[in-house]
């Protein structure tokens, strides 16, 4: 554990990003037991959701200083509005791997550096560990399960040098039995959801928040044929079998949006769902790499890290061969590049090179 609070001296204040949940409250737990003047700061993103509240009482109810950062207006903009923009666009957004650097490691990491905080504490399950070069490096967490590195891996590594993640070498039944242990009120609550907004039905919480218009056209099929209207991209994504509302009588699978004609082609095929490589942009590196490079890629939280090659491109932008094809990569999604259980970096994934 000592090795996730490296450089910390007994004393030190530290601030922890608290949601009132069993990590963060956990995390908040270990700081105060490694002697750490400990904080709490809430981000307030979304109207009406009760965090606040809900991570107020239960901050005074142990004792612990806290804020609440309300920082509602810029997160529907540059959050949830631009996630609404890329579902219009034919996209799959990612909205942790968004957020990450604006708010939870941009805006609460400037609060703590205003509270002269010697770092920021995290309820992430991934590890940051100080690297022999004297930065940092972002490691998947030892609770694969868990593992949320994938979700930080446009983080600036300033960022991540400022921050502390103790829960990455625990297992998550770890942490709960630990928090029941010492009788957190936060050791009960149920699993809570990855994304801040809109849970499984995110574009329909979007379209209501935003009321602007969904973007309709047809589904076709692989030769363009029309086959029916369907209700509007933002509620289809690559790989998608099920809630199409097509019987085709035979399995039928989302294999491309077209965010410019609204069109979405259903395939029978499987195989048009196989891609062999595709591309990144805004690409992100979390250590200095050669221009080409061997490593293993995840294109979506949930899925296995791949063996592939990544080779560098103009622009910032890369392009990603793989050993073996991979199933419905989609657009908008981030490709993150691992060295083992190591973060290389990444970028958003787009399956031809002239995409945004």
């Amino acid at each position: 554990m000592s090795g996730l609070f490296f450089g910390l001296r007994k004393g030190d204040r530290v601030m922890v990003a608290y949601s009132g949940g069993v990590d963060s409250s956990y995390a908040a737990e270990l700081c105060r037991d490694a002697g750490f003047e400990t904080e709490l700061a809430t981000l307030s993103l979304v109207d009406n959701d009760g965090l606040a509240e809900r991570a107020a009482e239960r901050a005074a109810a142990a004792g612990f200083r806290h804020h609440v950062l309300d920082l509602r207006c810029d997160f529907r903009e540059k959050i949830m509005h631009r996630v609404w923009q890329e579902y219009t666009a034919g996209r799959t957004p990612n909205p942790c791997a968004l957020c990450n650097p604006l708010f939870k490691f941009g805006a609460l990491r400037d609060f703590a550096l205003s509270r002269n905080c010697a770092c920021m504490v995290t309820g992430h399950y991934a590890k940051i560990l100080s690297s022999p070069d004297g930065g940092v490096q972002l490691r998947q967490a030892e609770c694969l399960a868990k593992d949320q590195s994938y979700f930080l891996f446009a983080v600036p590594p300033e960022a991540l040098a400022y921050c502390r993640t103790p829960l990455g070498v625990l297992e998550k039944s770890k942490v709960s039995a630990l928090a029941t242990e010492k009788n957190l009120p936060a050791a009960g609550d149920h699993e809570s959801q990855d994304v801040c907004f809109g849970g499984n039905s995110m574009p329909e919480t979007l379209q209501t928040l935003f009321r602007e218009p969904p973007k309709k056209g047809f589904f076709v099929d692989d030769c363009g044929k029309r086959i029916a209207p369907h209700r509007g991209i933002q509620f289809y994504t690559i790989g998608q079998r099920k809630g199409t509302g097509v019987p085709m009588g035979v399995p039928a699978y989302v294999s491309r949006i077209d965010g410019s004609t609204g069109d979405i082609v259903l395939s029978t095929d499987s195989g048009t769902l196989m891609r062999d490589t595709l591309f990144l942009t805004e690409c992100r590196w979390q250590e200095k790499l050669p221009e080409e490079f061997s490593c293993q890629v995840r294109i979506r939280y949930r899925s296995k890290a791949v063996p592939a090659k990544v080779v560098k491109l103009a622009g910032n932008r890369a392009q990603v061969f793989f050993g073996n094809p991979v199933r419905a990569a989609a657009p908008g999604q981030a490709g993150v590049c691992y060295d083992g259980d190591l973060v290389l970096g990444g970028g958003w994934i787009t399956l031809q090179g002239t995409e945004p």
